[in-house]
């Protein structure tokens, strides 16, 4: 994914942003786009928005994520042209 700190689609706020549009996988075929949020040091909140049309992105897709000690196991994926 694509990664930077950009508007968040849910509140005009800066949120860290992984947009999945630019390689070609199944999440890059979908359009998805997640805004990351941290609550608190180690667990972050989540929004996924995807879908092909305005209304399918305007659902809210939330999810949690959590810190973790593993090793960063590399870039995986191909760039779309």
């Amino acid at each position: 994914m694509v990664t930077r700190i950009a508007t968040s689609h849910i509140d005009g706020r800066p949120a860290f942003q992984l947009d999945y549009r630019a390689f070609d996988t199944v999440n890059g075929r979908i359009n998805l786009v997640d805004d990351v949020r941290r609550v608190q040091p180690g667990r972050y909140l989540g929004f996924g928005f995807w879908g092909f049309t305005d209304s399918q992105r305007r659902v809210l897709q939330p999810f949690i994520l959590e810190a973790t000690s593993r090793q960063y196991r590399g870039d995986i994926g191909t760039l779309r042209a």
